[in-house]
């Protein structure tokens, strides 16, 4: 990835991308060929990524880790957490602090064959007010099938709520 031309790879670093603050983290299994998470690991991340959260300058708009597990306690600490890991589209206002799970942009492993119809490919796009530094719309789309319909959604942000996007009860990401 990193050889990529126009690919900015997050590994532990903050960058800003036309005045947004964007931090974001592997998934400490990435490194290596066991997939499954190893929980002292993404507990170890939580604490790094805390730590950094809390370092006393403004921090990022956007946090950005792959297992949701990487994120818990955090909910408020930044404006925007991006996660994954768990391959299910998901869209979250837990006190004005948005969770968004895009899903499935790519590789499923195994789950690509426990359907007929395969696991839809879902991705999110983030629509921010640079000048005011907040997320003002959400769209994702999902293309699903042998004939790859797709749909497409918005859900817009008002203030520091979401507005018919799934709401929940959410003490922690762990999904």
């Amino acid at each position: 990835m990193k050889k990529m031309k126009n690919v900015i790879v997050l590994d532990g670093k903050e960058i800003d991308i036309k005045g947004i603050k964007i931090l974001g983290f592997s998934d400490p299994s990435s490194g290596t060929y066991d997939v499954r998470a190893d929980t002292k690991a993404i507990d170890a991340l939580n604490k790094t990524v805390r730590k950094m959260l809390l370092g006393g300058q403004e921090g990022p708009l956007i946090l950005a880790v792959h297992n949701p597990r990487a994120a818990n306690g955090l909910i408020g600490k930044v404006p925007i957490i991006l996660v994954g890991h768990t391959h299910k589209a998901r869209l979250i206002d837990k006190g004005g602090c948005i969770i968004d799970n895009a899903g499935t942009t790519g590789a499923a492993g195994i789950r690509t064959f426990k359907t007929q119809e395969g696991v839809p490919y879902t991705l999110s796009i983030l629509q921010i007010d640079r000048s005011q530094k907040r997320l003002v719309a959400v769209d994702s789309l999902e293309v699903v099938g042998a004939e790859q319909e797709f749909r497409l959604q918005r859900d817009l942000i008002k203030g520091k709520t979401v507005s018919e996007t799934e709401l929940g009860n959410v003490k922690n990401l762990e999904w």
